[in-house]
């Protein structure tokens, strides 16, 4: 259909070739590709430094830093990727105790989010468009209107020109290790803690389709945890001149999780989660002749939460079972 139509040669705003004719004697209509997608790219930078000092070979103080950035042109025109990052570890042993402590700062930035289906929608009207309109000759007309085929349809590049659109994402990671070996005994206390904080831009510009006083919708969520684990075993006790070990073992973990959300209008939405677990085992294993070993293993689990619908409970457990070896 388009090769039979000619363009007039007029000023049209919605085409700097003119309106479209059955007759004519200028240019030849021919389709426009209204494709937002591009090739990809990516650039990405790393240091790192591992330090180390050693004592009989064994390392006695450790250290880590770890320093990277990465740009990315994503697949949609419009719309780039940034991530920086920070990662620093420091270690020590010694005397059968072993430290280590962790720290993670990462930013992320977007051109735009989308949560809410915004980089899809730029993509559907990019596929909607007619092959009789070209999209990147403008995305506003002259009266600052946006220009698109359609009322009822947006241009891909007007949505994408990021009129205050927005994504970033802070997130910082710190966790401490400790851990403690002696005579057949054996502790270890683990701490970690994550805060994330997110906000976005995730409106529309005035003129939109469906939203022409423009569409203001501002969003942050802050998530933080806090994770403990306390270890403390006895793996191996002799009992009746060896033909009985004896293990033992018991753990303890607390879980404390909190989220709120906010928007540029309208209260907060908080939500917050904690539990507390104990676990208790003791292992019995009675060696045979023949490398016959049957083993009882019996444990109690008990734990709280402040959103299950029961707020505590018991769960024992009991195993038995025996190996064989050559």
């Amino acid at each position: 259909m388009l090769p039979t139509l000619f363009y007039d040669g007029a000023p049209y705003e919605y085409d700097e070739k003119g309106r479209l004719s059955a007759m004519g004697s200028g240019p030849v209509a021919k389709p426009y590709r209204n494709n937002i997608l591009r090739n990809p790219t990516l650039l990405s930078q790393v240091f790192n430094v591992d330090l180390a000092y050693l004592r009989n070979s064994d390392k006695t103080i450790w250290s880590g830093m770890k320093i990277s950035r990465a740009d990315e042109a994503t697949p949609v025109s419009n719309n780039d990727h940034t991530l920086r990052s920070l990662d620093l570890m420091l270690g020590a042993g010694f005397r059968g105790w072993k430290l280590q402590s962790k720290l993670l700062r990462q930013e992320d930035d977007f051109s735009n989010s989308n949560r809410t289906g915004f980089l899809n929608r730029a993509y559907q009207y990019g596929l909607l468009t007619p092959a009789s309109f070209e999209n990147a000759q403008g995305a506003t007309l002259q009266n600052g209107a946006q220009r698109s085929y359609s009322l009822q349809a947006d241009n891909p590049i007007f949505l994408l020109h990021n009129y205050g659109h927005f994504y970033h994402r802070e997130q910082t990671n710190g966790g401490l290790e400790v851990e403690k070996s002696w005579n057949g005994f054996r502790l270890s206390l683990i701490q970690a803690m994550e805060k994330v904080h997110d906000i976005a831009e995730e409106g529309y510009e005035a003129g939109t389709a469906g939203f022409p006083d423009r569409a203001a919708l501002r969003r942050s969520q802050d998530d933080r945890s806090y994770y403990l684990k306390f270890d403390a075993a006895r793996e191996r006790i002799e009992l009746l001149e060896g033909a009985v070990d004896l293990g033992l073992r018991i753990r303890y973990t607390l879980a404390d999780n909190e989220t709120v959300i906010n928007y540029l209008a309208g209260d907060a939405w908080k939500y917050g989660r904690s539990t507390h677990e104990v676990h208790t085992r003791t292992e019995l294993k009675h060696h045979f002749n023949g490398g016959i070993d049957l083993i009882l293993e019996l444990g109690n689990t008990g734990y709280t939460s402040n959103t299950a619908a029961a707020g505590q409970a018991w769960l024992p457990s009991a195993s038995y079972s025996s190996t064989v070896s050559a």
